[in-house]
């Protein structure tokens, strides 16, 4: 059998790599498509399908198409690298970078009380020191003049940093995913229900002119639906006296009118079809928990908070210490579960001739002095060293945790509610803490952790899943991986660059993501610095124990009843999204999954499983057409230059 490592493969993936990472910078940032803002990449889907249709039809002329390996590790090089032009941290360092010399007012006083702070080399230097302004920067936001070029080198001192700092971040990850990998695919045999899709796509397409997949007629039924009502929505961007289809946002506010229950004010529904394609994918028990812990944490909870004067406001810190909580007894307990699997891993690093052995040695290592290093390196830019490593083990336990989340819960719109500045802040107050400490951590936490949406490490896994399921060399795909992951640093750095001196940061305001990037986020950041800088916050140790003693009870009843009762409904992963601020993932897609779970159980208890099983193509056909449609309206903004229908949350 074909082992997938090819040639042909690793170029395709390059040249897709490059195509996809200029067009999510565009289709992302300028027009808010979502091309790669989410752990369902549909730029990523869509080459794939074109790989299993378009270019295996041309290469069975040849007699040499390519086979369901070659196509998988295509995939996988596209979902490690995707991400980065989008919210996978391109977006998030280059304007934070530029923001405060550019935002920076005589009345707010930046210069003075936070960019002081920062090293010179991190923020783009002035080309021409001889004009009034800094011409890289306030050329990054109104584009450039006809005839001057691109500013390169005033970016090359901060993108090196950048790119030194990042390698040592993502070798922490690659070395997690080495440790995880046998625990989660094997022994616990996590769904990964997000590798479940590209997997049916690609299954036996090799052997047919046509893939399976794309003849099932049932799949061709659940992509006409949502194909069909979106088709409209775009006709009426085009034609404004017909009335736009309303699927998100539905607002059921007018059901809270009497204190406390206006508290849970801000609750909406939105139909999306590719959640409730993957929540058809998904157990009951993860589906059902996953909406009704948002209504019960998010919502019932800040109604009994309001009651009891608690702080009621969306997001108020009694929740996020409810989720830290959470997370930190979710990751005892998992240390727990796979103590076996630790105790093989810890052998095998000491031991000689096992499999694995170099291997995991290598991840084992690489953890301790990737946590050893990062620290260090916080430290060198002013970083206290006992915050930058606090901050960098909160950080850890976010993204396994919300690893597992999109491994299990097959969300592909995950964050977390707290920052590990937040936390620290919490229990040992910032009166202590030197000016360098938190600006320099509060931007390490603006770019690494505040937005998760497309973060490696679930994608590391799922590439390490696909290799166990279609038998390609894992060692081989993890250098591939990587490889792809620097090709997706310089093209996205570069691509960025070039699209935002071409068409100035102010002036792609056309969409959410434009605003956000150029504007609203890093204006924010700063904001919040100074805030931070001039008032001290006081620790609440109190207020932080008690509620990160609860939200960590309830997991662990959750975790109890489920080991020693069958019937028992509820399933962490949902406990875990719950805890959810306004316009976070669940509060966005509490409704689609809640329609998934409606469903599948009806289907499972009144038609059998039998049924079920038949009905899932349905389900699996409104994934692929609102990957077709997105890959049409990214098309058709770029021609057109305007915006014109966005469906993803």
């Amino acid at each position: 059998m074909k082992e997938g490592i090819t040639f042909r493969a690793i170029l395709i993936g390059v040249i897709s790599i490059v195509l996809l990472c200029f067009i999510t910078t565009i289709t992302d940032i300028k027009y808010s498509v979502g091309f790669g803002a989410y752990y369902f990449l549909p730029g990523a889907i869509i080459s794939l399908i074109i790989i299993t249709t378009l270019v295996n039809w041309l290469m069975r002329f040849f007699k040499n198409k390519m086979s369901d390996q070659e196509s998988m590790l295509v995939y996988v090089m596209m979902i490690v690298t995707i991400g980065l032009p989008s919210v996978g941290m391109i977006m998030y360092f280059l304007p934070t970078m530029a923001a405060p010399l550019y935002y920076g007012t005589p009345e707010n006083n930046w210069a003075q009380i936070i960019v002081k702070h920062i090293p010179p080399w991190l923020m783009p230097s002035d080309p021409n020191p001889n004009t009034p302004i800094n011409e890289a920067v306030e050329y990054f936001f109104t584009g450039l003049p006809k005839g001057v070029a691109v500013p390169w080198a005033s970016w090359t001192k901060p993108f090196l940093a950048f790119l030194v700092f990042s390698a040592v971040l993502y070798f922490i990850y690659f070395c997690l995913a080495i440790i995880l990998r046998k625990q989660w695919v094997e022994n616990e045999r996590l769904s990964f229900p997000l590798v479940q899709f590209p997997e049916e796509i690609v299954k036996d397409s090799e052997n047919n002119v046509i893939a399976p997949f794309f003849k099932n007629k049932l799949m061709w039924l659940g992509f006409a639906i949502p194909f069909l009502i979106h088709s409209y929505n775009i006709i009426t961007a085009f034609v404004p006296s017909l009335s736009k289809i309303q699927l998100t946002f539905i607002s059921l506010n007018f059901l809270f009118t009497e204190p406390p229950w206006t508290a849970m004010k801000e609750l909406y529904v939105s139909i999306f079809f590719s959640v409730i394609g993957f929540s058809f994918l998904l157990p009951l028990e993860v589906s059902f928990s996953l909406w009704f812990f948002f209504l019960l944490n998010a919502k019932v909870q800040y109604a009994l908070g309001s009651a009891l004067g608690l702080n009621p406001a969306p997001g108020g810190q009694f929740m996020q210490f409810e989720q830290f909580g959470a997370y930190i007894v979710m990751i005892a307990m998992s240390i727990y579960y796979a103590r076996k699997h630790l105790k093989d891993v810890v052998k095998t690093v000491f031991s000689r001739g096992k499999e694995d052995g170099l291997t995991n040695k290598i991840a084992f290592f690489g953890l301790i002095s990737g946590v050893i290093l990062i620290t260090y390196m916080l430290s060198k830019v002013g970083v206290n060293p006992v915050y930058g490593l606090f901050t960098v083990l909160i950080f850890i336990v976010i993204i396994v945790i919300l690893s597992r989340i999109v491994a299990e819960g097959g969300l592909y719109y995950v964050q977390q509610n707290f920052m590990p500045s937040g936390i620290i802040s919490s229990v040992a107050g910032t009166s202590g803490l030197s000016p360098q400490t938190i600006t320099m951590g509060g931007l390490f936490n603006w770019v690494y952790v505040m937005d998760l949406r497309v973060h490696p490490l679930p994608f590391i896994n799922d590439g390490l899943k696909i290799a166990h399921d279609l038998k390609i060399n894992r060692k081989k795909i993890l250098v591939v991986m990587a490889g792809a992951i620097l090709l997706g640093f310089i093209v996205s750095f570069t691509s960025f660059l070039f699209i935002s001196y071409k068409y100035g940061g102010n002036n792609m305001s056309m969409g959410e993501g434009g605003w956000w990037t150029y504007n609203g986020g890093p204006t924010s950041v700063y904001t919040g610095l100074q805030n931070d800088l001039q008032t001290p916050k006081p620790a609440t140790p109190l207020q932080f124990g008690v509620f990160s003693a609860l939200g960590g009870l309830g997991i662990i009843i959750i975790m109890f009843m489920r080991q020693r009762f069958g019937w028992w409904p509820f399933h962490p992963v949902g406990y875990l999204m719950g805890f959810c601020s306004d316009y976070g993932p669940m509060w966005r897609l509490w409704f689609s999954v809640f329609l998934g779970w409606l469903i599948k159980a009806s289907a499972v208890t009144y038609l059998g499983g039998s049924i079920y099983k038949k009905l899932r193509p349905i389900f699996l056909g409104f994934i692929v057409s609102e990957v077709f449609l997105a890959f049409i309206i990214a098309v058709l903004q770029m021609v057109l230059s305007r915006e014109i229908y966005s469906f993803f949350p």
